[in-house]
């Protein structure tokens, strides 16, 4: 495949309409939900199209839904640590205070076709912006905005074209995997407008840096798509290197990433490049970068993954052949066990938890 025809598909998969809104059961999970340490959010947060759904652990119908403010699921969903989500919108990226379901503010400055939304340490908000631009008039850029969306802070545009998805280290820089005309992961120390670093060698016309994840250390885990189908790879790279370390092989498509350090585990959803394809969860050791496990039992074209503080793996199904019905499925610590499922209207862009 392509460079061309993939970036083709994955913008089509990434945007694809969402049925029509159900209600959801109320049919609690069967195994037991540990209470969460004070410090850390238990209930889940689903971005799917016409709302966000809050579920509290264990629970398959949401005690909250946010609808005011909420036009189109754009897989830009973020919450810091105080409780305050972000949700990228058509034009503008709306911020609701803890525990509300009403806009506390828009923002709109530098912002035009809003994507994927990260945040650092401190609170600022990143949001990649022109996210279906292309070519030499892509228009991209990354957007910043202070803790709680307040203020503006500044616009980045020099090395992004399409910002396709964005990390913050733990030192506090900014990662940004380009698309079409760049293809690169492109690096912003704290506070810099232009890239220090960038981390290239994807072969032209055939790889693009899909997916980013970094551990407490400031190891990069780095997706990296668009070759033979089953031979695409995560590349590691050490912290502050643009020259990587490892690297995993045998990946059919590696999409969203999430870390658990507790169990020492790796997940990645490895699906095919379609809407329409069944997929797997792929579950590697931190430490040897060896698949453990393959995770197939309730996935069904999968698109967002989470783990929460207890280990659970919360993964966002778009639905394929018998369970066409989009949903999320979650899995006991280390992935061993389908523990339950939320049954959703329309397809999950995005998960994360919040208060």
């Amino acid at each position: 495949m392509n460079i061309r025809t993939f970036a083709i598909v994955m913008i089509a998969f990434f945007v694809s309409a969402c049925s029509a809104d159900q209600s959801l059961p109320t049919t609690a999970w069967s195994s037991a939900v540990r209470h969460q340490p004070a410090a850390t959010f238990a209930n889940l947060y689903v971005d799917y199209g016409s709302g966000i759904g809050v579920f509290k652990p264990g629970i398959t119908k949401p005690f909250r839904t946010i609808k005011d403010g909420v036009s189109a699921a754009s897989g830009g969903m973020a919450i810091d640590s105080r409780g305050y989500v972000y949700l990228a919108n058509t034009n503008a990226v709306t911020v609701y205070a803890p525990k509300s379901g009403s806009v506390l503010r828009s923002l709109v400055k530098g912002i035009v076709g809003p994507g994927a939304i990260t945040l650092d340490k401190i609170g600022n908000v990143y949001i990649s912006t022109c996210n279906a631009c292309s070519g030499s008039t892509h228009g991209g850029g990354i957007t910043i905005y202070g803790p709680g969306g307040s203020a503006f802070k500044r616009r980045i545009t020099q090395g992004i074209s399409v910002a396709w998805r964005l990390a913050v280290s733990p030192d506090g820089k900014l990662y940004v995997a380009n698309w079409s005309p760049i293809w690169d992961v492109a690096i912003y120390p704290p506070g810099a407008k232009t890239p220090r670093q960038t981390i290239t060698k994807f072969t032209s016309g055939v790889q693009a840096p899909s997916s980013l994840a970094f551990d407490s250390a400031g190891h990069l885990f780095l997706g990296v798509s668009g070759g033979e189908y089953g031979k695409n790879v995560i590349r590691i790279y050490p912290p502050n290197s643009i020259t990587p370390s490892g690297v995993i092989k045998g990946l059919h498509y590696p999409g969203s990433m999430a870390i658990d350090e507790n169990s020492g585990l790796l997940y990645v959803v490895n699906s095919n490049v379609s809407s329409s394809a069944q997929g797997s969860i792929a579950v590697y050791s931190l430490s040897t970068h060896k698949l453990v496990s393959s995770i197939i039992n309730g996935v069904a074209n999968p698109f967002c993954i989470a783990v929460d503080s207890t280990g659970r793996l919360y993964v966002g199904n778009w639905g394929y052949g018998s369970a066409s019905t989009p949903r999320v499925t979650v899995y006991s610590p280390g992935g061993t066990s389908l523990i339950g499922t939320i049954v959703l209207g329309q397809r999950p862009s995005a998960l994360a938890f919040g208060p």
